[in-house]
């Protein structure tokens, strides 16, 4: 039973619904009604909005439909498509979607279904780019006037578009997920770490790095290995690090994660204790990758955060020390505008099927 259509705001008042149905209105299963949604440009422009059903479905009671269109004086078409992630799985919000054109750049972000449409495309051939983070993708696409070019199914951004470098670790394997989602990368045993954080050049080759927790941590304590890594996300680039290899950003970015312990003293915030058990994911963007999950089962050996910076994200949290208070298990911050970002998880990928998930959203947020 349908009992209200609308237009809300933000919806452009150049949309109108046309003689729709009286409401409440009840469509009988396999059936359908029709509805005719008209569009009166008053300047050439993009306009957006949505229409509003609300029903009695269990499922989804409140159903937005989106409506696009775009008023010109000259002749132009549309390009339609689906952007998903590494994995093919699922959908990626908030992707930067964009051709370039004779007459300028036409731009638009795919939305929370992973949806977009460049509107008004001047007709000829274009290459469609896709951009999340350090991952891309591109397409090949065709214009007509007043038509729209439909790309089919899904398109997935590239596991091979970012360079990616991987650090050996004694207690971690963050490559297991990479080999998962097909992503490339270059593996630094542990002879060979150093080769990579002590030559400026060798680290500027990558988009990120990931450092697994029993590394040679050491190396990225003292100089060149500490300025390098530092420049590094100065520069564009970002890091991971898990567990034991917290020094790495407990030196070289001390204002942003209170590790446990007396910070001071290397290795302090390994002695935490180990930990075993649900905790909150509180970042909305990882709760909508997670299917609205609000909680996850994590299995913490040794290293704990007592508390976060204000310009630092929580993604996850929970009582991490065991003393009812709530603590971050998994963070992320930017130190300067334009830099990379730095991310820490006190807890390893392996072995955690729980878990699998929010790593592969993690690979995808660098």
């Amino acid at each position: 039973i349908v009992s209200s259509l609308s237009l809300p705001a933000p919806t452009s008042s150049e949309f109108a619904l046309s003689n729709p149905p009286a409401t409440p209105t009840t469509i009988p299963p396999g059936s359908q009604v029709g509805l005719t949604v008209t569009y009166t440009g008053a300047n050439d422009g993009r306009d957006d909005g949505v229409l509003r059903i609300q029903s009695n479905d269990a499922a989804s009671a409140t159903h937005d439909v989106p409506l696009i269109a775009h008023a010109s004086s000259i002749p132009c078409g549309d390009i339609q498509g689906n952007l998903c992630d590494l994995s093919g799985n699922g959908p990626v919000a908030g992707a930067t979607v964009y051709v370039d054109t004779a007459s300028g750049r036409v731009q638009t972000t795919t939305d929370a279904n992973g949806d977009w449409v460049l509107t008004c495309v001047p007709p000829g051939a274009y290459m469609v780019h896709a951009e999340y983070g350090s991952w891309s993708t591109t397409l090949q696409a065709t214009v007509s006037s007043g038509q729209v070019t439909v790309f089919p199914g899904r398109q997935c951004l590239d596991p091979g578009s970012a360079e990616v470098a991987v650090v050996w670790g004694e207690w971690d394997q963050m490559q297991s997920i990479l080999d998962r989602l097909n992503v490339p990368y270059t593996y630094y045993d542990q002879g060979q770490a150093s080769r990579l954080v002590n030559d400026a050049s060798e680290l500027a080759q990558y988009d990120m790095v990931f450092f697994n927790c029993g590394w040679e941590e050491g190396l990225g304590l003292t100089n060149p290995g500490r300025t390098n890594i530092a420049n590094f996300v100065m520069n564009g680039g970002s890091v991971y690090a898990s567990d034991w290899a917290y020094d790495l950003i407990e030196v070289g970015w001390p204002a942003f994660v209170d590790f446990h312990g007396d910070d001071t003293v290397r290795d302090a915030a390994q002695n935490a204790g180990p930990f075993n058990g649900p905790v909150q994911v509180v970042e909305p963007t990882l709760q909508a990758a997670l299917q609205g999950r609000t909680t996850v089962t994590i299995d913490s050996c040794c290293t704990a955060v007592d508390a976060a910076d204000a310009a630092t994200t929580v993604y996850l949290q929970g009582d991490r020390l065991n003393d009812g208070g709530t603590h971050p298990f998994m963070v992320s911050f930017q130190p300067h505008v334009n830099s990379g970002r730095v991310w820490y998880t006190d807890f390893h990928n392996n072995g955690q099927a729980d878990i699998e998930d929010i790593f592969s959203w993690l690979i995808l947020q660098l």
